[in-house]
């Protein structure tokens, strides 16, 4: 997930940030402020339900192993659809925020105004990202996708085979294993019989001890079947309760050889993809919090369904209530401000582990663009970070 530098077409695939010269510089002068953003969040990411019709191992939410409660305390399981249409406003009003992220603690297309949701979503003219598991996509929908100019759908497809399947999503029948891989497929052919570039189809990987020997096989399924990107990245372990599930030091390595081989077919294939960032990810670690600073709140809001606002997908640090205040007193109101400077410090970040699953970064590519700059200028403000200096050198 990583700043726009340059224009597209680019290889490595993430989150989309920065396209101007002008919001650098204000993002620039935010961070030497310590506290105020004069630009952003360049991408937000909208919880629209809670819904969901599986049981992923590694979902915080619905995994039969994970004791995560929902950070929203209401008993709400989909987004008012007001709240939603009242957001949009405010984000097209402010103009900053380039990309809409469709994700969150249920399946988006559960939601029972999704259609809705993605067409106004587009009229105000941002580039929506649709994260979903694939298995309820229809050829209507995906026509219906396309129809919205839909920008790009992201198919998170955790298995090569059924018996890895059925460790990674306990209770949940194999068929929806084959119902995923049968998506990929179905976007490609409506795509093609309609004649449209949109949206570009991203195949996503996660990684754990139960997948990772099979990875290189999520390539043959991307090209096969039309995927425009592919992306990959490690599981985190949940605050300790699948640790068993995390990679040793020698299948890191493994899993390196693999991602290696993988970048060189894709390469040839002109098939995107993140592979760098996720060899990144390996070389920081798990602890990233000892390692870097969080820029998260300078770049990122996450909207839960109830309105409420958080700096990320994976902290639970409510910092705001759309309810009760408008998104632009929310995003430099003080509790926004004091997680930027809590989260500048390693000591800081280190104090939010209770609240924040910062395990694996899913921001690591903005976030070592932003420090690889920042880390300069940093010395000459009156706040130490206090971070490994010789972290990011070769990397």
């Amino acid at each position: 997930m990583g700043i726009r530098w340059v224009p597209r077409p680019r290889t490595e695939v993430g989150r989309s940030t920065i396209p101007t010269l002008r919001e650098k510089a204000q993002l620039l002068r935010g961070l030497i402020t310590g506290e105020r953003a004069f630009t952003g969040p360049f991408y937000v990411s909208v919880d629209l339900t809670r819904r969901c019709n599986l049981n992923c191992l590694y979902c915080r939410f619905h995994s039969s192993q994970s004791n995560f409660p929902s950070p929203v305390k209401a008993p709400l399981e989909d987004m008012p659809f007001d709240v939603y249409l009242a957001l949009l406003d405010q984000l097209a009003q402010g103009g900053r925020t380039r990309e809409l992220i469709f994700a969150g603690e249920g399946e988006p297309v559960l939601y029972p105004y999704f259609s809705q949701a993605l067409r106004r979503a587009k009229q105000a003219g941002l580039h929506v990202n649709l994260i979903t598991n694939g298995t309820i996509l229809t050829p209507d929908l995906v026509a219906e996708l396309i129809d919205a100019r839909l920008d790009l759908l992201t198919i998170s497809i955790w298995a090569s085979s059924e018996e890895e399947y059925a460790e990674l999503c306990p209770g949940t029948a194999p068929r929806f294993h084959q119902l995923a891989l049968d998506a990929l497929q179905l976007v490609t052919d409506v795509k093609a019989k309609q004649g449209s570039r949109l949206p570009q189809l991203r195949l996503h990987r996660p990684l754990s001890r139960v997948n990772f020997a099979t990875v290189e096989t999520a390539v043959d399924k991307a090209l096969s079947s039309g995927c425009n990107q592919l992306t990959v990245a490690p599981v985190h372990s949940l605050k300790g309760e699948l640790t068993s599930h995390m990679l040793t030091a020698a299948e890191e390595k493994q899993v390196a050889g693999s991602l290696a081989r993988m970048k060189r077919r894709l390469h040839a294939a002109k098939v995107d993809h993140n592979i760098e960032t996720a060899l990144q990810l390996y070389r920081i670690g798990e602890a990233v919090w000892e390692k870097i600073p969080c820029y998260a709140g300078w770049l990122h809001s996450r909207i839960r369904i109830d309105g409420s606002v958080f700096p990320c997908g994976r902290c639970d640090l409510p910092l705001g209530d759309l309810k009760e205040s408008s998104f632009d007193d929310i995003w430099n109101g003080q509790p926004y401000r004091e997680f930027r400077r809590t989260a500048s410090t390693r000591e800081g970040l280190a104090s939010l582990r209770d609240t924040c699953l910062c395990s694996y970064c899913c921001h690591i590519r903005n976030t070592v663009k932003v420090d690889r700059i920042f880390r300069w200028i940093r010395p000459l403000t009156s706040r130490t970070a206090r971070f490994p200096p010789e972290f990011l050198d070769g990397n």
